[in-house]
């Protein structure tokens, strides 16, 4: 079971960034400092830490993550911040990536899984479970239902989070199929390419890269993640476990980054 440090001043944003990924399966040490979070590095091995900017320096944003970065090597450090400076800095290639807050707990997730496991090793159960994932996209691209819904256990069941129009939570084979149809109906020419996969303690995670056309027949690109659970090499669930609204509002309204000015 992989064990990421998180290291958040922030107590809501904390403990629910904990849940989710407790959710997912991953082991978690989390703190609000970065003494108690080096401590824990003296004393704990870690696949990946994650941290917030605890410290805010405007020449160098990512000061305080460097710390972490210098007394954690070599394990991979991340950073999440409302910070839109920390995202350009030019240190932040040193990173396993910087995220901006707020942030889309899929892309998180994704991610989280691709900087864990480098190099990629699947054991041969999922290496098939990979071929599932890949299989899922193919019959997205090519509108094959019958194929689709194939791929996912008889209880299956679709979260997409949110309050787009789009967003739903659906249960059941025939169900799903009757939504995929419905949304990719509103999506011409829908194709998705560059599926990358990932292992997560519950499942497979995809980045994906989609194209379709829009009504002005004009090709629209945007890139995207999705989480996959499984029951043996049936898909149990897509997307996220956790009902993330109280996540999303809490990274819209944290106040823990300085002024932009």
């Amino acid at each position: 079971m992989p064990h990421i440090l998180l290291v958040e001043d922030d107590r809501d944003i904390r403990e629910t960034l904990v849940s989710l990924l407790h959710d997912e399966g991953y082991q978690t040490a989390e703190t609000p400092t970065l003494e108690d979070a080096f401590a824990l590095l003296d004393s704990t091995t870690f696949d990946l830490i994650m941290t917030d900017l605890l410290t805010h320096d405007r020449e160098h944003p990512l000061a305080s993550a460097s710390l972490l970065r210098e007394r954690g090597a070599p394990t991979p450090v991340a950073v999440l911040s409302a910070w839109i400076a920390a995202a350009q800095s030019p240190d932040a290639a040193d990173f396993a990536f910087v995220m901006t807050k707020p942030f889309d707990l899929d892309v998180l997730l994704t991610t989280i899984a691709a900087s864990i496991q480098q190099p990629q090793v699947f054991s041969p159960q999922e290496e098939q479970r990979a071929q599932v994932v890949r299989q899922y996209f193919a019959a997205l691209s090519t509108s094959d239902w019958d194929m689709l819904v194939d791929l996912c256990a008889d209880d299956v069941t679709y979260v997409l989070p949110g309050n787009d129009p789009l967003s739903a939570t659906v249960e059941g084979r025939s169900a799903f199929r009757a939504y995929a149809e419905a949304v990719f109906a509103q999506f011409p020419a829908a194709r998705f390419e560059q599926v990358s996969t990932y292992v997560t303690p519950g499942g497979m995670a995809a980045r994906y890269q989609a194209r379709w056309l829009n009504p002005d027949n004009v090709e629209q690109i945007q890139a995207g993640a999705v989480v996959f659970q499984f029951t043996g090499l049936q898909i149990q669930r897509i997307g996220i476990r956790l009902a993330t609204d109280r996540l999303r509002r809490l990274l819209e309204t944290s106040h823990n980054s300085p002024s932009e000015e």
